[in-house]
């Protein structure tokens, strides 16, 4: 069953489910790719990993929240209920490794890395967080070597990948570095993309001899969606979190009661 909405759905955004979903664009994404690439390019899922800890920024959406709660009071074996006296929640104070996947586009001739393939996570656009500061190294690293970076962003909170200074604010944003031949400087281009329309198809590079493979975002999130069977996982009588807001959340509602009633 696919998705109600035409375009991206805004309550795969959820940080409980965006692990899962992560995971499954990522798959789609690059057997899409290798369709297009082979036999000259191999498509490889590779892992970032950083260390982060309970003071992180992004703690909520890495860490699942620890809450005391009231415990309704049970009798005790003298007949008379005893509450514990409620202790102090504190830190845990230790590193953990997280860790994020992305897809990289291998030359099979020379085995060097062309492209890298992000597909942004909650995590990554919290200011000042582990996740973001990794990640902001990841793509200077990426482009310092010469290497043609694609960043997918189909998440609507946090910091925006473009400034807005430079491109029309939507809720999405694809971006693409990319090394014109013999240029040392990559050039770059962005895609916003509206939550009430389709996501766009976008252009990957690859080596200046070879034609650009395409990737169809609205494609790979259908199968996605569908191969997942996200239908039985989400609930959409509910708001989506993120909540949307004003006349898109009046669509959304619209939306979602049609799908009830069909």
């Amino acid at each position: 069953m696919p998705s109600p909405f035409p375009g991206m759905d805004p309550y795969l955004e959820h940080p409980a489910l965006w692990p899962d979903v992560h995971h499954e664009l990522i798959s789609v994404a690059r057997e899409l790719l290798f369709a297009q690439l082979r036999p000259r390019y191999f498509v490889q899922i590779d892992e970032r990993l950083y260390l982060t800890n309970d003071n992180d920024a992004a703690r909520e959406l890495i860490i699942p929240d620890i809450r005391i709660r009231k415990v309704r009071p049970g009798p005790s074996r003298g007949g008379t209920a005893v509450m514990a006296a409620p202790g102090l929640q504190l830190a845990y104070g230790f590193e953990f490794e997280v860790h994020e996947s992305y897809l990289k586009l291998v030359d099979r001739e020379s085995n060097n890395v062309i492209t890298v393939i992000e597909i942004l996570s909650p995590a990554n656009k919290i200011k000042n967080s582990a996740a973001q500061r990794d990640y902001d190294d990841k793509r200077k690293d990426v482009l310092s070597g010469g290497t043609h970076f694609v960043e997918i962003d189909l998440l609507r909170e946090g910091v925006p990948i473009v400034s807005p200074d430079l491109a029309p604010m939507r809720e999405y944003m694809a971006q693409v570095w990319r090394f014109p031949k013999g240029e040392l400087k990559p050039k770059r281009w962005a895609w916003p993309m509206s939550i009430q329309e389709p996501l766009k198809a976008i252009p990957i590079p690859v080596r200046p001899e070879d034609p650009d493979a395409v990737l169809d975002l609205q494609r790979m999130l259908d199968i996605a969606y569908e191969r997942a069977g996200y239908e039985l996982r989400v609930n959409y009588t509910r708001p989506p979190v993120p909540r949307l807001e004003g006349e898109v959340a009046d669509w959304a509602t619209e939306i979602c009661a049609a799908q009830a009633r069909s």
